[in-house]
């Protein structure tokens, strides 16, 4: 009962995953199904766990290869003068759940939004993150760099829209987002 538990608490996160990397709902849903699906006999459930959140990654940035491509464009216009992640960790106050969470980084425009994702979340290194989306090293650090951003000017928004003088969000740097 408890592996059945851990096998639905890990279906969840697949969707999730792919859910955030490409905000349809039906390629998610899709390429999970597939996913969990495709294991008929597996070694172990971490081995499982790891090699079923690879092929979800690989399943929908293939299925969404062409947005994908139309956004990394974008992406490679705008001019970013310093490529390095902002100093210091960000720290999301206890007001801060993971719709909100979720809801800051579906509005980041798709390609930056899934370097963000595979880099900082999924912990891949820039040239992996590159290879899977097709692109230099370069304009991956530079998707990632502004998916945070606007991952945290987005969180900054909400924190400020639901609760008036207060601020939970705030860089390590010392920088408060009001």
């Amino acid at each position: 009962m408890q592996e059945l538990e851990q096998m639905h608490r890990q279906a969840a996160s697949l969707y999730r995953l792919a859910w955030l990397l490409t905000g349809e709902r039906e390629i998610s849903v899709d390429a999970t199904l597939e996913t969990i699906h495709a294991e008929t006999d597996p070694d172990s459930f971490a081995e499982w766990v790891a090699r079923s959140r690879r092929v979800v990654i690989a399943k929908v940035l293939t299925l969404v290869r062409g947005q994908l491509a139309t956004s990394a464009r974008r992406t490679a216009s705008m001019r970013v003068r310093n490529l390095a992640l902002p100093p210091g960790s960000a720290g999301m106050g206890d007001r801060t759940d993971s719709i909100q969470l979720e809801r800051a980084l579906l509005s980041i425009d798709m390609f930056p939004r899934c370097a963000l994702i595979l880099t900082v979340f999924e912990g891949l290194s820039i040239e992996d993150a590159a290879v899977l989306l097709n692109v230099t090293p370069d304009l991956a650090r530079q998707a990632r760099t502004i998916g945070l951003r606007q991952m945290i000017d987005n969180l900054a928004g909400m924190q400020v829209g639901t609760s008036v003088g207060f601020h939970p969000f705030v860089m390590t740097t010392g920088v408060q987002h009001a």
